[in-house]
């Protein structure tokens, strides 16, 4: 199998934290159930169950679903993942990291006053703007803000805990579909490796995917 160059990366910093930060997208959704199961046994299951719940469907896929999961995370007091709704651009130009995000909040919260009101989003318009962008209208507390949203394509692969390689890509591109002569075909995954060291007896994970992150929020109108 040819090894294919990388396309596109990560800015250096996100790599780094990307090989320390070890969950996975059901992992992902897993710690957010477990850390919203927590905030119900502290706090009353009885006003809590819509946040579990909200966090446990929680996911990336779709734009108007990363603008619900945000949402979600916040009701719930997940910052860390509020931090995986944030694209690589937006958190290289505000200067965050998934280590420094909880303690940086309230700095960007002055920055970016929306963040504050993104608890109960209000989904009223969409827009696509191509295969990799996509406008999402929402009402926060009277006013209309857009929220601009990209799609990032990475892979991973992992063993266990330990991230051995993870790089942004470009999704179809890596993808083949090889005929076989009794009939069939088998789907090929041919992904960049940083190195040709990797142990890949260890892995336990490959994953490939498609994920919509936050890029940008503006508002379009007055507050009523």
């Amino acid at each position: 199998m040819t090894r294919l160059p990388a396309t596109t990366r990560f800015p250096a910093i996100q790599r780094t934290e990307a090989r320390r930060v070890t969950q996975l997208p059901s992992a992902h959704r897993r710690a957010g159930l477990v850390a919203a199961a927590l905030a119900v046994a502290l706090t009353g299951a009885c006003r809590c169950g819509p946040k579990l719940e909200a966090v446990a469907h929680a996911n990336l896929d779709t734009p108007r679903a990363t603008v619900e999961a945000f949402g979600a995370y916040m009701r719930a007091g997940l910052h860390d993942l509020e931090y995986r709704c944030f694209s690589a651009d937006f958190t290289a130009r505000n200067q965050i990291s998934f280590f420094t995000y909880a303690e940086a909040r309230e700095d960007l919260a002055r920055s970016q006053p929306w963040l504050e009101l993104f608890a109960t989003p209000k989904v009223v318009a969409e827009m696509a703007r191509g295969d990799e962008r996509h406008d999402v209208d929402v009402r926060l507390a009277g006013r209309t803000y857009r929220v601009n949203l990209v799609r990032e394509e990475t892979f991973r692969i992992s063993a266990g805990d330990l991230i051995l390689a993870e790089e942004a890509t470009d999704f179809a591109s890596r993808l083949a579909l090889e005929p076989r002569a009794s009939g069939g075909a088998d789907l090929v995954a041919r992904l960049p490796l940083p190195s040709a060291d990797i142990d890949l007896s260890t892995a336990t994970s490959v994953v490939l995917q498609r994920r919509w992150k936050i890029d940008g929020v503006a508002p379009l109108d007055t507050p009523d």
